[in-house]
């Protein structure tokens, strides 16, 4: 990379923690044409589709089928399809006993009656080399997440047979209105930009304070303006295409189709939401359909009820008829994560929520966290890529329990390890 790029990328990198596209590809507009028959936005309708999809898949893809599970309903909806069909499935997730994508994902697996593959990251050893290999699939993106989504993946293939493919939940939550709100659609593009680049700071203040990016985003064409918000445009062609897609696909998107090629270890990779004909039936949905999931939900629901009728992130754990209950785990949980940030020495935080592993406890307390974080801080010197930061202040007030920066060394960790790779 030139030296202006690679400045680009440090800035954009310090705010996102990915570095997005400043342009998009053609083949987005694919899904924005609408049938001249139209669609059927039933739940009957949404059920045939999902039928229709899934049958497709399975007759070109034979298994042994590997899914990635989660506690939300993307993975869930895929398993439950995949498992009517075929006893051949395994399913893999990554994080900690006590999280509630890892204990609620063992239960969905068990009620399936598949074999689940746990693994559990207070196991992992998190290695230097590891991260790099990794970055060399998903470049300026998220990181450590991609190692533990490989490593996941990896896993489920050394426990499925040979010839097994990865079907992976890309997208899933993003079509169907999992990142809509009914106020985007009056958004001019000037405040749709705004908007999604405070949505997607994850790099704390004191690393960007005076970056503005929202400029360097691709603005939404009229052909999408006439089918979905520009807010979504943005998640998709910006935040789908360049953070999600490599981490969960091990490599990029490569369009509205399903197969996506080959992604972490070498398996082929099935992404069945990214196909184009299911897109497009979900981006032309009702607004009223789409917010909150609507239609999408009541569909699972109606055609799986056993699986969908299990309790999951959403309800933190519980069943969804349980009101008090989820109102007394979410308060729990955002009081103890408040008290933390006032007093980061103590051991009080709540790891109910984490996707991963509680990365300010890592920080502090496991040699394998320790030793890259050290080997960050090198690099990033070596470099010279953070001139205004005092990186050994940042990780001495963190590892002595003064401050919780565990957010800001994650982003400092991913970008050291994509100059080492790609800089």
């Amino acid at each position: 990379m030139r030296t202006a790029e690679v400045s680009s990328a440090v800035s954009e990198y310090l705010w996102h923690a990915y570095v997005p596209h400043r342009d998009a590809p053609e083949w987005m507009l694919e899904v924005c044409k609408r049938p001249s028959d139209g669609f059927d936005h039933s739940i009957d309708g949404a059920i045939a589709h999902l039928d229709a999809l899934v049958n497709r898949l399975t007759k070109a893809v034979s298994p042994p089928y590997i899914v990635p599970l989660s506690g939300g309903w993307d993975s869930r909806l895929i398993l439950a399809a995949l498992r009517e069909r075929t006893d051949k499935v395994v399913t893999v997730t990554v994080g900690c006993p006590g999280q509630l994508d890892y204990e609620i994902a063992a239960r969905i697996a068990e009620a399936a009656c598949v074999e689940h593959v746990p693994v559990p990251l207070d196991e992992l050893t998190l290695e230097w080399s590891a991260l790099a290999e990794t970055t060399r699939h998903a470049p300026w993106t998220y990181q450590p997440d991609a190692f533990f989504i490989s490593a996941g993946c990896q896993a489920g293939k050394q426990a499925a047979s040979s010839g097994a493919s990865i079907w992976s939940g890309f997208l899933g939550e993003a079509l169907t209105g999992g990142h809509y709100r009914p106020d985007y659609e009056a958004e001019t593009p000037s405040q749709a930009r705004s908007g999604f680049a405070r949505s997607q700071r994850r790099g704390s203040a004191e690393l960007s304070a005076s970056h503005s990016t929202s400029q360097s985003y691709p603005e939404a064409p009229r052909e999408w303006s006439a089918c979905a918000a520009q807010r979504e445009w943005l998640d998709f062609s910006v935040r789908q295409r360049a953070c999600i897609a490599p981490i969960v696909l091990g490599g990029a998107w490569r369009g509205w189709q399903a197969d996506q090629g080959y992604g972490w270890g070498m398996a082929p990779m099935i992404a069945p939401y990214a196909d184009r004909d299911w897109a497009a039936y979900w981006l032309h949905a009702p607004r009223r359909q789409h917010d909150g999931q609507h239609l999408y939900q009541r569909m699972a629901e109606a055609r799986f009820p056993t699986l969908f009728g299990l309790p999951g992130k959403s309800t933190w754990g519980v069943s969804r008829h349980q009101r008090r209950r989820q109102f007394l785990l979410r308060a729990q949980h955002g009081i103890r994560n408040r008290f933390h940030r006032h007093m980061p020495w103590l051991p009080i935080r709540s790891r109910l929520a984490d996707n991963y592993i509680d990365f300010q406890w890592a920080f502090r307390k496991r040699d394998d966290y320790i030793s890259v974080i050290e080997k960050a801080i090198e690099v990033l010197k070596q470099h010279e890529a953070v001139p205004w930061l005092d990186l050994d202040t940042i990780w001495r007030e963190h590892y002595r329990g003064k401050r919780d920066h565990a957010q800001a060394l994650q982003v400092l960790l991913g970008l050291a390890v994509n100059l080492e790779v790609h800089g």
